[in-house]
């Protein structure tokens, strides 16, 4: 979304692609503001009939995707991505990919034979590759060919810190090339706690830590509950699990389906109700056994939360003596940090921190920063 609107905000023609049921559409500055009108107001409008012939598709989607078509300036189905690109777009345009859905050598090449003279991805990290376990086959697999295709194909490599890009380097030299590289962290904007936006069945008053992302093997969710588990009773705080639930953590699913005392799992917040849960608590855990970036505990920063984490290189990078480090194995030490907590005033404990901001990114990714 920050990428959506800096692009609009810019005075150089701007165009959007985007990936439908039907193939691809591709929208204009105008179509832009449509679209961003509709994200902020949560407006879509309704589904036409050729987006309710597509049931598998939420209801929001089919009119998100009704709404693309309706403000398109050109459109294809998938095979003729590239004629639509050199037919519609002017010469010398840059291209961004800023997720990894799109990482295929048939979508890279057919971006470039449209006629993009720049190719710039953003590779978040190579978890999939260097931590296969925690991975699903299918992703591992395609994760794999999408770093070859970028190896290959793109001209400038977006990493989100120094410690990701030294791993994505030799991932890339094992694929056969290593585009330029750009590191820039993402901006992070201090969030916006708002109480009101929280479920009302949410106890907040009882002191509690908190663990927030997609519950799956590599957030290290089994640790911070085996720790829980070994709490006296009366010295035990609420532990809040806020995230979806992931893949390949049926043991973690069973327990929180069973039930665990003082181990709440709390999925589906908005941004706001997160941020709120973050901001009353005792702390903010990160136990991950591997991150990129970690927009979490850089947030509870920004709200001068404790967060205690993992002894990670890009985590000692971002935050600096900010965050606690502890080993992401080692439950006595995450125990004893909690306790220590337990026992500590935030007014006491806080240290100011600055985190990174959108400005300082683009600048990087443009060329106008080191």
């Amino acid at each position: 979304m920050a990428y959506f609107q800096r692009f609009l905000s810019d005075p150089e023609d701007c165009f959007f692609l985007v990936r439908t049921a039907f193939g691809y559409c591709l929208l204009d500055r105008a179509g832009g503001e449509v679209i961003r009108t509709a994200q902020v107001s949560g407006q879509w409008g309704t589904p036409d009939l050729l987006s309710r012939t597509r049931s598998h598709l939420s209801r929001s989607v089919q009119a998100a995707q009704t709404l693309v078509r309706r403000h398109r300036i050109a459109r294809c189905v998938y095979g003729r991505l590239s004629r639509m690109l050199s037919e519609t777009l002017p010469s010398g345009a840059a291209f961004y990919s800023v997720g990894h859905q799109n990482l295929n050598s048939d979508f890279l090449n057919a971006v470039q034979i449209g006629g993009m003279t720049e190719i710039n991805v953003m590779l978040h990290d190579v978890i999939p590759v260097l931590y296969p376990e925690t991975q699903n086959y299918w992703m591992i697999q395609r994760f794999s060919e999408g770093l070859k295709a970028v190896a290959q194909i793109a001209d400038t490599v977006i990493c989100l810190a120094n410690a990701t890009r030294d791993t994505i380097i030799p991932e890339l030299e094992r694929r056969g090339r290593v585009p330029r590289m750009v590191c820039a962290p993402l901006g992070v904007p201090v969030p916006e706690p708002r109480y009101a936006d929280l479920p009302e069945w949410i106890d907040l008053e009882r002191d509690y830590f908190v663990i927030a992302g997609t519950i799956e093997p590599r957030k290290n969710h089994a640790m911070l509950m085996e720790t829980w588990g070994v709490f006296p009773p009366d010295d035990r705080p609420n532990l809040l699990i806020c995230g979806a639930r992931g893949w390949l953590n049926q043991a973690v699913f069973a327990a929180l389906d069973r039930g665990q005392p003082s181990v709440i799992e709390v999925p589906g917040l908005s941004d706001s109700a997160l941020a709120a849960v973050m901001h009353g608590s005792k702390g903010v855990l990160v136990p991950s056994l591997a991150e990129g970036f970690g927009l979490v505990p850089l947030e509870a920063a920004a709200l001068g939360v404790p967060v205690l984490c993992s002894d990670l290189p890009v985590f000692r990078e971002l935050l600096g003596e900010y965050a606690r480090y502890l080993d992401p194995q080692d439950n006595y030490s995450w125990r004893e940090a909690v306790k220590d907590l337990m026992a500590s005033e935030r007014e006491n404990d806080a240290r100011p921190f600055v985190p990174p901001t959108w400005e300082q990114h683009f600048a990087k990714v443009f060329g106008k920063g080191a």
